[in-house]
C-alpha cells in the first residue's frame, strides 16, 4: 500500500528529522518544502503558525503542515514566547541562561503547534502539552544530532539531568519514546490515518465516515463564480448509472416536463467577525438568532483555549467554553467597543462580513463582490451563516428560461447553520447526530408541493437544504390536510439507506468530503461508488470547478 504523502513547510533540519521519525511508522511520508514566509508580529504562537500556513497554501496549493514552537520563562511572563527565534539570534543560549538568572526557579515551558491545511484549504490545529523544563546555568556543548535550535543546549526537561542536546543515552531514549507518542506530529498522524479511506472495513455492511472522502485538485476549487451563463452541469442517472456533461443553462430542457423546483430562500447574514489586526482569519458566528452578546457561538479554526480574549473588528470576543471537544466551536461573549451596541444582530450589521468558506478565504481575501456572489438571487429571509450554494446557478436568466419552459418554482426556508457542513466525527456514517436547524414551508409553497405529489409532477430540490426541508415534513406533505405553514427545528440526518418520500430529483454542488452533505448525496445517488465515479469523471473531464463557487450536479 502506497504511503500517505504530506508536505512539511520548514527550513529546520531538526524539525524535519523529527517529523519523519514520528510519522514514518504511521505510513506517512514527509516531503520538505522551503518557502520564505512572513511572520506576523503576534504574542500568540498559534496565530503565527496559522498565518504561515495560509501563506504556504496560497503558494503551494496542496495539503501541507506548518509547525511553530514557543518557549517562555514562567517568571518573565512567558518571555520570549513566539519571539524565541529572534531572541536566540540576538542573545544566544547563553543570553537565555542570563535571563533565567533573574528568576528564582528558572522554570520554563515549551509549546508546539502544528497547522494542517487540507487539499481544500481547510485548516486544523494540533497542540502539544506545555512541557515544563528548567533553564540550565550555562549552555552545554551538544553531543546529539537533530536539535531544533540552540535552546536544546540550555533547556533541561523535567526528570532529566542535562539539557536536551547532552542527555545521557538512557534519558534520551526514554524522552524520545515519550515524545514520539505525544508530539504534534504524532497527533496529526493518528488523526490523518484515521480519516484515510485506505483502511480495511471492520464491518463491510456499514459505511465508514472516512470513506466519504475525495480530494479535489486544489487548482480546480473555485474561489470565484464563473462568468454568467458558463456554469457546467454533471448529470447522473442514478438508475442506469450513466453520466453526461452539460451546461447549467441547458437545465430547462433536461428536466422532465412541468417540474416543480423547490429552492431555499434563506439569506446569508454577515456572520464573519474578522480579527484585528487582520491576519487573514475570522470568527464564524453559528447561531445568529441568539441576540444575547453574552452567549455567542463561533467557529475558531485555531481552537483558542477558554479564557482567551480575541480582538475583533468592533470589539473583543472572550472565550468561555469549548462545548465540543476537538472541534472548532467556541462559546463566549462579545464585548463591543461601542457600548451602544447591545444585541448580536446589531453587532453583526455594523462589523460582520460575508462568511465566505474558509477554503476560499485560504486562497484570497473577501471583497465587495462576495456580498453579491455569495447570495442567491431569490434569498429574502435572513438567517443562514452559509449559502445554499446549489442555488447560485439559478441566475435571473436561468429562472426566466425555466418559467418559459413550463417549470414552476416554490420557496421554502432552512437557515443553514454549522450542522450542515460539520464533519462526520463518528466512526460510521450512520452514527452522526445532526444539529438542529430552523426550517419552514409557507402556505402557498405547501399547497403547490402537495399538488405536485398528488398529480405526479416531478419535484426537483435545489440543494441539500431544500431536500432536508421537504423530507422533514414528508408526513404533513403526503397525508396532512392542514393548510397552515409548517415550521420546526429539524434534526433530520439523511445517510445511505434513507428512503426519499418527497424529492424526485436533486441539484447540488460537488459536496465537501466527510460531511452530512456528502452523506445525503451518497444516499440519493444510491451508492458512494457511483458518486465517486461521477467525481472522478468530472476531474478527468478537465472543465469542472468544485465546491462553493464551483459547478453543479443533477441527480435524477
Amino acid at each position: 500500500m502506497a504511503p500517505i504523502v504530506i508536505t512539511f513547510v520548514t527550513g529546520n533540519a531538526g524539525k524535519l528529522r523529527t517529523a519523519r521519525e514520528h510519522l514514518s511508522p504511521l505510513g506517512i511520508k514527509v516531503e520538505q518544502a522551503r518557502l520564505d514566509l512572513d511572520e506576523i508580529q503576534s504574542l500568540d504562537v498559534q496565530s503565527v503558525a496559522m498565518h504561515k500556513a495560509w501563506q504556504a497554501y496560497r503558494v503551494l496549493g496542496r495539503p501541507l503542515i506548518i509547525e511553530d514552537s514557543g518557549f517562555g520563562i514562567d517568571e518573565l511572563d512567558g518571555f520570549p514566547g513566539p519571539m524565541v527565534k529572534h531572541t536566540l539570534s540576538a542573545i544566544g543560549a547563553r543570553g537565555i541562561a542570563r535571563l533565567a538568572d533573574l528568576t528564582s526557579s528558572r522554570t520554563c515551558r515549551f509549546t508546539s503547534f502544528l497547522v494542517y491545511i487540507d487539499s481544500h484549504g481547510v485548516p486544523r490545529v494540533f497542540t502539544s502539552p506545555a512541557g515544563t523544563c528548567t533553564v540550565a546555568a550555562e549552555p552545554v556543548v551538544p553531543v546529539t544530532d537533530g536539535a531544533w535550535s540552540e535552546l536544546w543546549n540550555v533547556v533541561i526537561p523535567d526528570d532529566c539531568s542535562a539539557p536536551l542536546s547532552a542527555l545521557p543515552r538512557d534519558e534520551a531514549s526514554r524522552l524520545a519514546e515519550q515524545w514520539k507518542q505525544e508530539s504534534v506530529f504524532r497527533q496529526f498522524g493518528d488523526w490523518l490515518r484515521a480519516r484515510s479511506p485506505r483502511s480495511q472495513h471492520a464491518e463491510p455492511d456499514r459505511l465508514r465516515s472516512r470513506e466519504l472522502t475525495f480530494d479535489f485538485p486544489a487548482d480546480r476549487i473555485a474561489d470565484r463564480p464563473r462568468p454568467a451563463g458558463t456554469d457546467r452541469l454533471l448529470v447522473i442517472d442514478r438508475h442506469s448509472g450513466s453520466i453526461s456533461h452539460r451546461m447549467f443553462a441547458d437545465l430547462p430542457g433536461i428536466l422532465p416536463p412541468g417540474a416543480l423546483l423547490v429552492v431555499n430562500n434563506s439569506a446569508v447574514v454577515r456572520a464573519a467577525l474578522r480579527r484585528a489586526p487582520d491576519d487573514g482569519t475570522y470568527l464564524h458566528v453559528t447561531a445568529p438568532f441568539r441576540d444575547d452578546l453574552s452567549d455567542v457561538e463561533v467557529l475558531c479554526p485555531w481552537k483558542p483555549k477558554p479564557g482567551t480574549t480575541i480582538t475583533i473588528r468592533g470589539g473583543r470576543f472572550h472565550v468561555e467554553d469549548a462545548p465540543e471537544p476537538g472541534r472548532d466551536l467556541r462559546r463566549g461573549q462579545i464585548i463591543p467597543d461601542d457600548p451602544g451596541i447591545t444585541m448580536l444582530g446589531a453587532f453583526l450589521q455594523h462589523h460582520g462580513e460575508v462568511p465566505i468558506p474558509i477554503y476560499v478565504n485560504a486562497k484570497r481575501d473577501p471583497d465587495a463582490a462576495d456580498a453579491i456572489d455569495y447570495q442567491n438571487v431569490y434569498a429574502s429571509v435572513p438567517g443562514s451563516v452559509a449559502c445554499a450554494t446549489a442555488g447560485l446557478h439559478l441566475t435571473d436568466p436561468v429562472l426566466k428560461a425555466l418559467g418559459e419552459a413550463g417549470h414552476d418554482l416554490a420557496e421554502v426556508t432552512l437557515h443553514i447553520g454549522y450542522g450542515t457542513w460539520k464533519s462526520l466525527s463518528a466512526e460510521f456514517v450512520d452514527q452522526h447526530d445532526m444539529d438542529a436547524e430552523e426550517c419552514e414551508i409557507p402556505r402557498d409553497a405547501l399547497a403547490r408541493i402537495r399538488a405536485a405529489k398528488r398529480t405526479g409532477q416531478p419535484i426537483v430540490a435545489v440543494g441539500t437544504s431544500s431536500v432536508r426541508t421537504l423530507e422533514t415534513f414528508a408526513d404533513e406533505i403526503l397525508t396532512g390536510a392542514d393548510d397552515e405553514a409548517l415550521r420546526q427545528a429539524t434534526r433530520l440526518y439523511i445517510s445511505p439507506g434513507y428512503q426519499f418520500r418527497v424529492v424526485d430529483h436533486m441539484i447540488t454542488n460537488f459536496a465537501y468530503p466527510q460531511t452530512p452533505i456528502m452523506a445525503m448525496t451518497t444516499a440519493f445517488t444510491g451508492s458512494f461508488g457511483l458518486l465517486r465515479t461521477a467525481y472522478e469523471t468530472a476531474v478527468e473531464h478537465g472543465g469542472y470547478q468544485f465546491l462553493t463557487y464551483g459547478d453543479a450536479m443533477l441527480l435524477r
